[in-house]
C-alpha cells in the first residue's frame, strides 16, 4: 500500500512513475507513487501541453485536477514529460495508449512481468508484441528474400 504522490490516496495498485520518462533517458531516475487515475492524468496533461505547443497555442489546456494543491504536486511531473517530448535528440516516438484488457490476459501480462524480471506491464506487452512479429515476419522473409520489402501490417498478421 503506498500513498499517491499527487493526491494523497492510499493505494494497493499505485504505479511506480520515473520523475524522468524512461523513454527520455530516465530508466534510473527517481520514481515517485501514484494512485492509476492521478497516473493517468499527469500523461493526459503532458500530451495537452504538448499538442498545446506545438499547435501554437490554438488547443485548450483543460484543469486536470481537482485541487490547486494536486495541481502543484503534478506540475514537475508534467514538465518533465512535456521537456522530454520536446528534445530534439530523441531517436523513437513512444506512443500512450490505454488498453482494457481481459483478466485472463491481464495476469498472464503480471506473470510474464515477473518471469523476465521486468520493470513494467509495458514492458511485457512490449515483449510479446515483439516476439510475434519477429516470428510472423521470419515466415515471410526467408534466404534472398530477407532484403526485399516487408509485407504490409495486414498481411503478416492475417487480415
Amino acid at each position: 500500500m503506498d500513498t499517491c504522490h499527487v493526491c494523497g490516496i492510499i493505494s494497493a495498485a499505485s504505479h511506480g512513475h520515473h520523475t524522468t520518462p524512461q523513454a527520455y533517458g530516465g530508466r534510473n531516475s527517481q520514481i515517485v507513487n501514484l494512485c492509476p487515475t492521478c497516473h493517468n492524468l499527469i500523461h493526459l496533461h503532458g500530451q495537452a501541453l504538448l499538442a498545446y505547443l506545438r499547435s501554437g497555442g490554438k488547443t485548450k489546456i483543460k484543469n486536470y485536477y481537482p485541487t490547486a494543491e494536486q495541481e502543484q504536486q503534478a506540475l514537475p511531473l508534467v514538465r518533465a514529460i512535456v521537456e522530454g517530448a520536446l528534445q530534439e535528440n530523441i531517436a523513437d516516438k513512444v506512443y500512450n495508449m490505454q488498453l482494457e484488457l481481459p483478466e485472463d490476459i491481464y495476469s498472464c501480462l503480471r506473470l510474464l512481468k515477473k518471469d523476465l524480471g521486468l520493470g513494467s506491464l509495458q514492458q511485457a506487452l512490449t515483449y510479446c508484441i515483439t516476439r510475434v512479429y519477429s516470428e510472423r515476419i521470419g515466415e515471410f522473409q526467408t534466404g534472398e528474400k530477407r532484403n526485399e520489402k516487408r509485407r504490409s501490417c495486414h498481411e503478416m498478421w492475417g487480415l
